[in-house]
């Protein structure tokens, strides 16, 4: 997928996606730098040795101690919230690249493909809006001069290109960025976020990434060529890993019901709390039983982790031949926020975690201390 992307777009990893070490080392290794939203994920990236080439920083919020972090990152893009973070970040990390982060703006009326459900980017926390920074940008204090580049959180699971490049005259969430760049020539980089949606509904060769890449080099070639040089990121997460994984629990028990049974696995909404967070969870992760291959009529199971927690499902509606007791299930598109997403609530362990190599050698990636191992 990242052979495909235009040239003119440089990719990073956000590695809130998957943060598990190996992972990370995987990613590291195929030239591809590091988008950390967090000073945790910041600084288990300089643990690993994993914070070169460059790393990119932008948390909604900064504290002396997470800024103390940033300065032993030696290259390090980091991209102010507010004017009083980006002041912050000078004192404590004065060796990095600053920008800051622009706000999405509301576009009103919604155009074709807006949600309120995907689209959340418009949230007064994260970033300035444009009038404010460039408001800022032309204090007397010369900030203008300073301002190393622009970060735009457009939202999620965005399938509207109109929303991004605009339609009917009407500019578009990027055009936001790209303005502001028109009006300060000391930035040299935009970072675009992510918030396409993920790859495993839309494959990154289906016309809504073909388009959107066509656009977006079209895009970047006219601010060059009216403007100047800039580089020109995007944030993939789910894209990179999210098909990679499966969530591999084992059926327990069987509760009969008239309608649908339950199969009661040695798993939680803990462990695996997409279903829980997210209403798309039984489309975006389809299940399967992988140790048998019993055939015969399907039938429609609800499937519950073993906790007394009335939220604790894991799928409401799996259509499974007939599954019996010990049975192994497996939820794909678990690469992506499932792991790094779990907790210690009801008492639960996290799961341990392997990778599978292309020689078909499983090696443990857990990560002593967080794991159940």
């Amino acid at each position: 997928m990242l052979a495909r992307l235009p040239p003119s777009v440089i990719p990073n990893y956000a590695i809130m996606a998957n943060d598990n070490p190996r992972v990370l080392q995987l990613i590291h290794e195929m030239s591809v730098s590091m988008y950390a939203g967090s000073a945790g994920h910041l600084d288990l990236l300089h643990t690993l040795g994993l914070d070169s080439p460059s790393v990119i920083f932008a948390p909604s919020a900064f504290s002396p101690s997470s800024c103390r972090v940033a300065s032993e990152i030696a290259d390090l893009i980091v991209f102010a919230n507010s004017p009083r973070q980006y002041a912050l970040i000078r004192e404590h990390a004065p060796k990095a690249r600053i920008g800051v982060r622009v706000r999405a703006p509301y576009l009103s009326p919604p155009l074709n493909g807006y949600s309120d459900k995907h689209y959340l980017a418009a949230s007064p926390r994260i970033g300035m809006p444009r009038s404010r920074v460039l408001e800022w940008a032309s204090h007397p204090a010369g900030h203008a001069a300073n301002i190393y580049g622009l970060h735009l959180y457009p939202g999620t699971n965005i399938t509207s290109l109109d929303l991004l490049f605009g339609v009917d005259g009407r500019p578009g969430v990027y055009d936001e960025v790209f303005s502001i760049a028109e009006r300060l020539p000391s930035i040299k980089v935009l970072d675009l976020g992510g918030g396409m949606p993920s790859t495993f509904h839309y494959p990154f060769d289906c016309p809504l990434w073909q388009d959107w890449s066509r656009q977006l080099s079209e895009r970047i070639e006219r601010f060059r060529r009216e403007h100047r040089s800039i580089d020109v990121l995007f944030e993939f997460g789910r894209a990179i890993v999210a098909e990679s994984g499966l969530f591999v629990t084992t059926v327990l028990d069987i509760v009969e019901d008239e309608q649908t049974p339950t199969l009661v696995c040695d798993a939680s909404m803990s462990m695996f709390p997409r279903p829980y967070i997210y209403e798309s969870a039984s489309k975006d992760h389809p299940v399967c039983v992988i140790n048998s291959d019993r055939s015969g009529p399907a039938k429609r199971y609800v499937i519950a982790g073993s906790t007394t927690f009335s939220g604790d499902l894991l799928h409401t509606g799996a259509l499974l031949s007939e599954v019996t007791v010990g049975d192994r299930l497996a939820f794909h598109n678990a690469g992506a926020y499932c792991a790094s997403m779990s907790s210690r609530f009801l008492g639960c362990m996290r799961p341990a975690e392997y990778l599978l190599t292309q020689d078909g050698l499983l090696l443990d990636a857990s990560i002593r201390g967080r794991h159940n191992v």
